[in-house]
């Protein structure tokens, strides 16, 4: 199952720098991610640090685990960590020597068992040999511009573009510098290179060079070739390099869906999937859809551990085959699993506060060993698929459940302020996790028009019908809080009466950035989406006469409910 399985209500619509005391130690790992980080092949990479700050009372008492042999953690004693105070400074040796030219990633775990919001995991990613590749590929329509690459040097480089003499463009933008959480000013530095042809641009592999110098990684000062292939035919664009499983030992299938778009002309269609795996036998399946890939994973007899495979993808397009790599790791079952920052708004999945009366998600792993679960109606049940989540110690009602996420309902009577969850499963209790509540923290998911299809949605930004001015359009969101007349959680709201969100509120379109093009309108309606669950807000508004045109035109709310997220229509 994707980590951010797409049921929240957009499925629904259809079914319905002070920090806080706790009474427990309170994990702040300074950074969760290091890398890409650069290693001279046949040699160690230098030592990596992270500061872990304890944001609550007790004192921390942490444990380190890799998952992989070249990782080497270690926990200091508390000592003092200059302006943010006191903390246990995480040492991470890079034993890289033995590791061939590639890239390779490995998970620190850091442990507390009284601890909120842990386990936290560090994800170390080195690039052994350098992140310079050996070649670049790239395809253009004709009138238009290729997908970009992405390289990245350990240090400070330039760069020298030879393009083709005659044909397509190819340019390197500067370089964006990622510095690591240690508090080192060596970093990463990322390059990005783009390609376009102009209409007229003759259908041929043109060639070209970029050359790589003064990085101090001596195997990625180099010439890389260049290939730049322009057509006019179907170009494949996959929505996943790669595709990565974490199922508990004996538990049930996971998908993932890897889709297809067409960056090119014409139609592209998929033609097959062909799956191999080098490692624990036939785990991983694929399924084709018109424009995806259903990729299933299946941990049925297999042990704890790592397994790799790969499904190679062939389409119509220019760039007729691609293959991503695949891999699944087996835990050992255990006790359900909250990510810490895991409980997220259901549009955007942003870690934004959640709302009094709001429909969040929290994710995990472990929250159930069985397939999924989904509540059918209102009155949604406190315990599914054997789990039940706990807000700041009260159970709360759950909509759906599968090994990694759970969509859930906030109480309007929730307390505001700072709190914590947790997920327990068959009886196992789960770790805790910390919340912020607040009376409204509006988010908006989706727009329909009044033939009812989709005009916007909160993670898609093409492919959606166009409006136009004078138009009306209904916007759909959750987190705008409590209603007049006020609403219980966990019921369906009024098909007879109207129940509003009070205040005043303003719809907007238009870039609300400078240069602003904002235009403010009032909306017809902002409340509870009628015989929709309680948690669901509904918004009539009319497209303004004087609002800005295009195929990206942001549309937001601002008001006494808060300021929303923006969805992006295709006025004309």
């Amino acid at each position: 199952m994707d980590l951010r399985y797409r049921v929240t209500l957009a499925a629904s619509l259809a079914a319905i720098a002070c920090l806080p005391s706790f009474a427990a130690p309170k994990l702040r790992l300074q950074n969760t991610a290091l890398g890409p980080i650069s290693v001279a092949t046949g040699s160690n990479g230098a030592d990596q640090t992270v500061n872990a700050i304890n944001a609550g009372d007790s004192a921390l008492n942490l444990s380190v685990s890799s998952s992989v042999s070249w990782l080497t953690p270690s926990v200091a004693s508390l000592t003092s960590c200059g302006v943010i105070g006191r903390c246990n400074p995480i040492t991470i040796k890079l034993n890289t020597t033995s590791l061939a030219k590639g890239s390779y990633t490995g998970i620190v775990t850091v442990s507390d068992a009284n601890a909120i919001d842990a386990p936290q995991n560090i994800t170390v990613t080195v690039a052994v040999g350098g992140g310079v590749p050996d070649a670049i590929t790239m395809y253009v329509p004709v009138g238009g511009s290729a997908a970009p690459q992405t390289f990245f040097t350990g240090g400070r480089a330039s760069t020298t573009v030879t393009a083709p003499s005659s044909g397509p463009a190819l340019t390197v933008d500067p370089p964006a510098l990622s510095l690591p959480g240690g508090g080192s000013f060596e970093g990463t530095y990322t390059y990005t290179v783009k390609s376009s042809a102009v209409a007229g641009t003759a259908e041929k592999a043109y060639t070209g060079s970029i050359s790589v110098t003064g990085s101090p990684v001596a195997l990625e000062n180099r010439t890389v070739p260049v290939t730049i292939n322009v057509t006019s035919q179907p170009i494949a664009v996959l929505s996943s390099s790669s595709l990565s499983y974490r199922i508990a030992q004996s538990a049930a299938k996971q998908v993932q869906n890897i889709v297809i778009a067409n960056q090119g002309s014409g139609t592209i269609t998929v033609s097959k999937a062909d799956v191999a795996t080098t490692t624990g036998g036939s785990w991983l399946t694929a399924t084709l859809g018109s424009y995806y890939v259903t990729m299933t994973a299946d941990p049925t007899g297999l042990a704890p551990g790592d397994y790799q495979g790969s499904v190679t993808i062939t389409t119509n397009a220019a760039n007729a085959t691609a293959t991503v790599p695949v891999s699944l790791t087996v835990i050992a079952t255990g006790p359900p699993l909250a990510i810490a920052g895991g409980v997220v708004n259901n549009a955007t999945f942003s870690n934004d506060p959640i709302a009094q009366g709001d429909f969040p998600a929290v994710f995990g792993e472990q929250f159930t060993t069985g397939a999924l679960a989904l509540a059918s109606n209102v009155p949604y049940p406190t315990t599914s698929g054997g789990a039940t989540v706990y807000l700041n110690g009260n159970p709360v009602p759950i909509y759906f459940v599968s090994a990694n996420q759970i969509n859930f309902l906030v109480p309007f009577d929730a307390a505001v302020g700072d709190g914590t969850l947790r997920v327990d499963r068959d009886g196992q209790r789960g770790n805790s996790v910390t919340v912020t509540i607040k009376a409204r923290s509006p988010k908006l998911l989706v727009a329909t028009n009044q033939a009812g299809q989709q005009v916007a949605y909160a993670l898609r930004t093409a492919g959606l019908a166009p409006v136009k001015r004078g138009d009306y359009i209904t916007l759909y969101g959750f987190g705008f809080g409590q209603t007049i007349p006020a609403s219980a959680v966990n019921t369906a709201s009024s098909t007879s009466s109207l129940v509003n969100v009070p205040g005043t509120n303003t719809a907007y379109f238009g870039k609300s950035q400078f240069p602003i093009t904002a235009v403010g309108v009032t909306p017809q309606f902002l409340g509870l989406a009628p015989g929709f669950v309680t948690s669901f807000y509904q918004i009539n508004v009319q497209v303004p006469s004087n609002s800005p045109t295009g195929t990206a035109v942001p549309v937001y709310i601002l008001g006494d409910a808060g300021n929303t997220n923006e969805l992006l229509l295709n006025i004309q």
